[in-house]
């Protein structure tokens, strides 16, 4: 996934509404692909993506981000096109308890991002704040609950359709279709044996040595 892209992306500075109630475990975000399949799917979430809404079921769990000695809520979903949506919420692990914590992008903060499961790479969309997350049980400890509710607003500097156009497949160009044959043309037909992985191998030539 290339960089934030410059000035002039369609979504910069546009903001997404965001809520989400959530009942998860405290455990590992080490494995991200883990959580997708593993998390908690007790999260409902209603969020805007490139300007529309993201339709799609979320999983959570919340745990130590590995970096900073911050508690982590994560919500996750692969999208059809394999990517993974993410969005974080952390707080210093000292006041991660019940209560109210207000997002103001210094010790408590959120973001949305893209992670590219194959690869690992991540890329933000957007940062979270104006808004806050409401922790009804926080625990710390392995397989303790975590639950809640988040409101607040995304900041989007960059669209994720920008991000993954390099990812895409190119579309036909103009006049042919899919398979790129010209339009109104068929595609060749193909005979039996000659399919790909199917062809036989080439006859090896006779070798002369010895010949008169």
């Amino acid at each position: 996934m290339s960089p934030p892209q410059a000035p002039g992306d369609a979504c910069q500075g546009t903001f997404g509404d965001l809520s989400a109630t959530f009942s998860m475990q405290w455990g590992s975000l080490a494995d991200i692909s883990d959580v997708v399949v593993n998390g908690s799917p007790d999260v409902q979430a209603s969020l805007e993506v490139d300007g529309g809404p993201w339709v799609g079921a979320l999983r959570g769990r919340a745990g130590e981000d590995g970096f900073l000695p911050n508690a982590t809520i994560r919500l996750i979903a692969q999208r059809n096109d394999g990517v993974h949506l993410l969005l974080d919420v952390a707080m210093p692990i000292e006041l991660f308890e019940p209560g109210y914590h207000p997002l103001h992008s210094f010790e408590s903060f959120g973001l949305v991002g893209l992670v590219d499961p194959v690869s690992g790479q991540f890329a933000t969309l957007g940062l979270i704040g104006d808004g806050g997350v409401q922790l009804d049980a926080a625990s710390l400890e392995p397989g303790g609950t975590v639950s809640g509710r988040l409101t607040a607003k995304a900041s989007y500097f960059v669209c994720a359709s920008t991000l993954l156009a390099p990812l895409l497949p190119a579309p036909p160009a103009p006049g042919e279709v899919a398979d790129g044959s010209p339009a109104g043309e068929a595609a060749p037909e193909v005979e039996p044996g000659d399919e790909a992985g199917g062809a036989e191998p080439p006859t090896a030539p006779t070798d002369p040595v010895g010949e008169p």
